[in-house]
């Protein structure tokens, strides 16, 4: 698949999809979980039959925070990711 190819949006929309679907999963069976992004990748992403690229895991990060499922704090050396809980939506 080259850069130009039409399917590869799709491909990776796809990706993305089934990351934050996967991460999702986790966060049900492990409310109260954190990590960084690398931490994501390798820990709540682990029951796929792929590993997705840093990018993809970050577009699926963002998609959840932008949802308000997922909470992201700065520390140093990055961002650790978190379920919003229920009494932290307002």
């Amino acid at each position: 698949m080259t850069r130009s190819d039409p399917d590869e949006g799709a491909w990776r929309s796809e990706q993305i999809e089934t990351a934050v679907r996967e991460i999702e999963r986790y966060l049900l069976a492990h409310p109260n979980a954190s990590d960084t992004l690398q931490g994501v990748q390798d820990w709540w992403l682990a029951g796929l039959a792929t590993t997705p690229s840093l990018e993809v895991v970050q577009a699926a990060l963002d998609r959840l925070v932008d949802a308000g499922v997922v909470a992201g704090r700065p520390v140093p050396g990055g961002i650790v990711y978190r379920r919003v809980r229920q009494e932290d939506r307002v």
